[in-house]
Parts: C-alpha cells; sequence; structure tokens
C-alpha cells in the first residue's frame, strides 16, 4: 500500500518552487507505480520504470532541484501549485483507481507548532499523515 506521508504548502516564502509531497510504502516489497498520477491541486504523472522501495519514501516536488532538497532523490516537478488553504490530493494507479485520498486545511485541528495551526503557517510542512506510535489522536 503506497499512501500520503506529508505535504509541504504554504512555504514561508510563498514560492511554490519549495512546495513537495512525500509518499510512503508501507509494504515490505517494492511496488512498480509506473504510469500512476498525482491529481487534484497539482498534477504529476510517474515515469515508465519507476519503483517505490519497500518500507520507503518518495518526494515528488515542484522543484525537485532545489537546494532544500538536494540527496533526497525528489521527483517531479509537478504542474500547478499546493492550496495554502488546502484541498484533496489524489494517488491514482495506472488504471485510474484511486490507490489513496487525502485533504488537508490550514486551519485543521491537529498539532503543527507550539502555539497551534495558526502558528505554523508559512514554516514548511504539515505533520505526517500516519500517526506514529504514541501520537496525540488529533493526528491521522
Amino acid at each position: 500500500m503506497v499512501v500520503f506521508n506529508e505535504i509541504h504548502y504554504h512555504p514561508a516564502d510563498e514560492a511554490n518552487e519549495t512546495e513537495w509531497i512525500e509518499l510512503h510504502n508501507l509494504h515490505g516489497v517494492d511496488v512498480d507505480i509506473s504510469g500512476w498520477q498525482l491529481r487534484g491541486g497539482v498534477d504529476f504523472d510517474f515515469a515508465e520504470g519507476t519503483i517505490f522501495p519497500g518500507h520507503g519514501f518518495l518526494i515528488v516536488a515542484a522543484n525537485p532541484n532545489h537546494a532544500s532538497l538536494s540527496g533526497l532523490n525528489a521527483l517531479g516537478p509537478f504542474t500547478s501549485k499546493l492550496a495554502n488553504n488546502g484541498e484533496t490530493l489524489r494517488l491514482e494507479n495506472r488504471n485510474d483507481r484511486v490507490m489513496d485520498r487525502v485533504s488537508y486545511r490550514d486551519d485543521a485541528d491537529r498539532p503543527s507548532g507550539p502555539a497551534g495551526p495558526a502558528a505554523a503557517r508559512g514554516r514548511g510542512a504539515a505533520p505526517p499523515r500516519r500517526a506514529p506510535p504514541g501520537a496525540p489522536r488529533t493526528w491521522g
């Protein structure tokens, strides 16, 4: 199962060059995601031969060559821009079947900084979608 893990939207500099989406392969085996697509606020088509390592993480970015992503082997670029106030993103396989869907919004009741969501605006990534062990119930 491949799922959305983290979404870096509403960057501090308001340039979409630093926006990215992180996916996580929950399987212990590699998954061929050739022809899969990201849809919703942004569009990206995974190239033929794209193999997602088991238990791995994969970043798709507006600018995969941005200095902040150095050494992460990010894919991209995706087209359009992630909405600062939120939207719904879909991961579709080569047959257009929705494999995962995530909705985010800037005012969500979730931990995002010491003073809450408003304090974290323009400071980087949303918290991971999947809750780590012992995480507060508002995650996930």
